[in-house]
């Protein structure tokens, strides 16, 4: 009896294959899906192809704890497990919301609020069984503040406006060899523009010293404290958990940030699929800090 674990964003999907014992016999990667924008035949022929080199009987997998983006209705829900069930026909699908993954891999079973800041952003007041308040992002066009998305658009924004100095508007043309008219396609044409957004916030990993951009990391991660962390209840006393990639690269700004605010930042977790599995076998794991 194997179970799967899956942690799926906009960007990838991770996936661990585990035991009776809590023994890790299996991993991969898949690109990110979201029910939203794709179909249960996407979803299958997705997870089918980017498996195909995992050395795994599929018939063996009697459990999937699927967590995923989109995953925040019984339809779309039902469109990924339909998905999933075709490659894995003896197993119980169960699909839950990246939130929920989120709360899990960042808290475990301890309350507190937990936040998303990787290609989107979102956060919620968890109890340590079930998320008591979220207030929605409402994705990259009206939230996703502090995330790549949110980082990707400013920097866009920046050259568009001729507003990047002299050195760094050299390295960015170095980088990325832009074309405006390719950008505006991707960007308002192509699907997942929030993904290629977030493709861009490498660049600000690479020049952390430079001031206009860590200010603008500093001021979106400023603005998801004030719409994402201190509206919940009493969000002073509560512990304080990320999991994504900008959270993880930019933890020190984001302890600096939280202590402002009277919080303290407990756990901050760069792939939730390392917390998902240790909370799915109960085991103890450690994280970055």
């Amino acid at each position: 009896m194997i179970s799967g674990i899956a942690d799926s964003g906009s960007t990838k999907t991770d996936w661990r294959f585990i035991d009776e014992a809590g023994n890790e016999v299996a991993r991969g990667r898949t690109m990110g899906f979201n029910p939203y924008f794709h179909d249960a035949a996407f979803i299958t022929e997705n997870v089918r192809n980017g498996l195909k080199e995992v050395n795994l009987d599929y018939s063996q997998v009697t459990n999937v704890y699927f967590y995923g983006a989109g995953c925040s209705s019984e339809a779309r829900n039902t469109k990924v497990a339909d998905g999933l069930k075709a490659l894995f026909k003896n197993a119980e699908i169960d699909i839950q919301h990246d939130l929920l993954g989120a709360s899990r891999a960042a808290l475990g079973k301890d309350a507190g609020i937990a936040g998303i800041i990787g290609t989107g952003s979102n956060s919620c007041l968890w109890d340590g069984f079930d998320i008591q308040e979220n207030i929605p992002s409402h994705g990259y066009v009206l939230g996703d503040e502090g995330s790549g998305a949110y980082l990707g658009r400013e920097l866009l924004k920046l050259y568009f406006n001729q507003e990047l100095p002299p050195s760094l508007k050299q390295q960015f043309l170095k980088t990325y060899n832009p074309d405006i008219e390719a950008i505006i396609e991707k960007v308002y044409r192509q699907p997942d523009p929030n993904v290629y957004l977030a493709s861009y916030a490498e660049f600000y990993g690479n020049n952390k010293d430079n001031v206009i951009l860590s200010n603008i990391v500093e001021d979106g991660l400023k603005e998801f404290f004030y719409k994402r962390v201190v509206k919940y209840t009493d969000y002073q006393n509560q512990k304080l958990g990320f999991v994504g990639s900008i959270a993880y690269y930019f933890k020190d700004l984001l302890e600096k940030i939280a202590k402002i605010h009277g919080m303290t930042v407990t756990r901050v977790v760069q792939c939730p699929i390392d917390g998902l599995v240790a909370y799915h076998t109960e085991k103890e794991y450690v994280t970055v800090r």
